[in-house]
């Protein structure tokens, strides 16, 4: 072999070495370029479009809120609303209701019987298997084992081991409405709405103006109000006095001192909007709805004010006394904090923060 030869070969593998190599490198940056998981982004003005819907809020004692909507969306802040920042929900089902039993455990719950949980702060959401098929509406954390979920059509499921598993109660209309049952024939109602005090005692509210109450964790339940031409109740809330409370279609408002035996409808002046969500701290409570309807009571309930300054063109649909000042959610991506008796700011508006 001649010298020229040799050379020519030493050439050859040389640059099919740096060829290899350079290939080598163009895979590793398109790999950490492109495949690495990004940081979660912070939610701004742009990220938070008129296009998100906002269904529920949940702020905890030490200022963690959660915020879920359509889409699989969950925004968290550590802060209590200074900052906002997306968390991987891993369902691009819509959420409907979001609830925490302490810091970390938490539950959401969603379209076509979507069951998220977290047992960290929701840095990471666990999807979980249940039988139910239609949309679960409202979720309410009682303990980090025990959660109670309702939906469309008669759906109620509960959870005692941190939602890792759900039982499914089922109703019997017949006996529980049987004059509803008797006019309409078989019914489901949906069920939109609950509050329990503890893992054993709570109430449910729903369609064709129902209000039901248990004591021993949903096994039976009693019927405390209903009517095939009642509005639908959508949300019900205990407040600082004792008294319950439910809002729904139609500006209906009622109020029980009695633990729910009889009810009395209070009117504010509204009854071709409806109400969403209630909420109470203390004597303190708001009460929200369609078309930026807004109403606000220090007396718990006694007397109840009506707000200005919300877009009467947006609806409301969560809202939150559990945190100062207040926040609620709803239609275009909207997030508002207000206190009772002062103008309300739209969160990432200049100025505004929580």
């Amino acid at each position: 072999m001649s010298q020229a030869t040799a050379n020519n070969r030493r050439y050859t593998l040389i640059g099919a070495a740096f060829l290899t190599i350079f290939a080598l490198l163009l895979v590793w940056y398109y790999t950490t370029a492109f495949l690495r998981k990004p940081a979660p982004p912070t939610i701004n003005a742009r990220l938070l479009v008129a296009q998100d819907q906002l269904f529920d809020v949940f702020f905890n004692a030490t200022g963690g809120g959660w915020v879920v909507g359509g889409h699989g969306l969950i925004v968290h802040s550590p802060d209590g609303g200074k900052s906002w920042a997306a968390q991987r929900s891993g369902t691009f089902a819509g959420l409907s209701a979001v609830s925490f039993a302490d810091e970390v455990h938490g539950f959401a719950v969603g379209q076509d019987g979507t069951i998220l949980t977290t047992s960290d702060g929701g840095r990471s959401w666990t999807s979980r298997p249940s039988s139910v098929k239609e949309a679960l509406l409202s979720v309410q954390a009682i303990s980090p084992d025990d959660a109670v979920a309702v939906g469309a059509f008669g759906e109620l499921v509960v959870t005692s081991d941190g939602g890792k598993t759900w039982t499914s109660l089922q109703m019997a209309w017949d006996k529980l409405v049987p004059e509803l049952t008797k006019e309409m024939g078989p019914v489901d109602p949906s069920l939109n709405g609950l509050w329990f005090e503890n893992p054993h005692m709570g109430w449910i509210v729903g369609e064709f103006g129902l209000i039901m109450r248990t004591g021993d964790a949903g096994q039976n339940w009693t019927v405390q109000r209903y009517g095939s031409s009642m509005p639908q109740l959508y949300v019900i809330k205990r407040a600082g006095d004792g008294s319950l409370w439910t809002a729904g279609q139609h500006g209906s408002l009622l109020h029980s001192i009695d633990g729910g035996k009889t009810w009395k409808e209070v009117s504010v002046g509204v009854s071709n909007d409806d109400f969403y969500s209630l909420s109470f701290d203390g004597r303190q409570g708001t009460l929200v709805g369609n078309n930026g309807l807004v109403f606000t009571t220090d007396d718990s309930g006694t007397s109840w004010r009506r707000m200005t300054g919300f877009p009467a063109d947006v609806w409301l649909s969560g809202v939150t006394m559990q945190h100062s000042p207040a926040v609620a959610v709803g239609e275009a991506g909207s997030i508002f904090y207000f206190r009772p008796g002062a103008e309300p700011c739209r969160a990432f508006s200049p100025g505004c923060g929580g």
